[in-house]
């Protein structure tokens, strides 16, 4: 029974006080920030409190307001309004809640210097790209791979795990949840270039293993079969270590033992080529 007390009085003060400081302290990176709460994540449904709903409902929703101060004792936000007039009113809500959602002013100003001009290209192509229909909810549908998307301007999104919109244009979007961080499913380096940095990576990287395997065991190799290892071609009839130095190491092979030798058939799954050797001679080149 004590037990069951102690534990009830433990939810009831020792965690909610814990969670509130827990909260009051994540706010101390917006004090002096300016924000706006947006109608729009009112009306599409959001979790977003900022103090309760009457101060949502009130004539603040739309406003730009700044973040004064936090007053920890009241639990509560300071909060500053500047009207039409120059004047300026202190508004305090009546409890802490999470800002994670709020937008920050400052912030969109960041994506808006970090966003446009950036052309992004789609790493997944899977509903990348949304548009809002008449009543404001959002859809999504694919991107095109390797598209290039350039970004137009920057708009307060309609969620708070999508807080910006990229626009690509007029109507079409690529969501965003940080100012200043590229979207997960996309990337500012073009896919193409990074293609070609890749293959004149691995050309390197083989010629410097061909080199290796020609010092190695080349001395007494003709000069055809030469010829044919830096032209990056094979023929049936090279040696193992001929076709390794020409297309590097077979990284899937499958052997099988039988009466007349060795047999190892090899996947170059790059080149679409299967190959048989025997007794480490190359007899069969063959498509995957």
């Amino acid at each position: 029974m004590k037990k069951l007390l102690f534990t009830l009085l433990f939810c009831l003060f020792v965690v909610p006080a814990f969670a509130v400081k827990i909260n009051a302290d994540n706010y101390q990176r917006y004090i002096g920030k300016h924000f706006i709460f947006l109608k729009q994540r009112t009306v599409l449904g959001t979790h977003c409190r900022i103090g309760d709903k009457k101060f949502e409902k009130n004539k603040y929703v739309d406003k730009v307001l700044l973040i004064k101060d936090i007053d920890y004792k009241n639990k509560s936000l300071v909060l500053e309004e500047t009207k039409d007039n120059g004047k300026t009113k202190t508004i305090k809500t009546k409890k802490i809640y999470p800002l994670d959602c709020v937008d920050i002013l400052e912030d969109l100003d960041i994506a808006r210097d970090f966003y446009i001009g950036k052309t992004l290209y789609p790493t997944s192509i899977f509903r990348g790209i949304s548009r809002d229909n008449e009543k404001g909810y959002t859809t999504s549908y694919d991107a095109e791979k390797n598209k290039p998307y350039k970004i137009k301007d920057v708009k307060w999104g309609n969620y708070d795990s999508a807080a910006f919109k990229l626009m690509i244009d007029d109507d079409n979007y690529i969501t965003a949840e940080l100012p200043d961080q590229i979207p997960y499913s996309f990337t500012d380096i073009n896919p193409l270039i990074k293609q070609r940095q890749a293959d004149k990576k691995a050309q390197q990287e083989q010629q410097k293993y061909r080199d290796i395997v020609i010092k190695a065991y080349g001395a007494n190799w003709s000069k055809s079969t030469l010829d044919k290892i830096n032209k990056g071609e094979i023929s049936v009839g090279m040696t193992k270590h001929q076709v390794e130095a020409s297309w590097g190491v077979c990284l899937e092979d499958r052997k099988v033992e039988s009466a007349y030798g060795v047999s190892v058939w090899c996947n170059y799954r790059q080149k679409g080529k299967t190959l048989n050797f025997v007794n480490d001679v190359l007899q069969i080149i063959a498509d995957i």
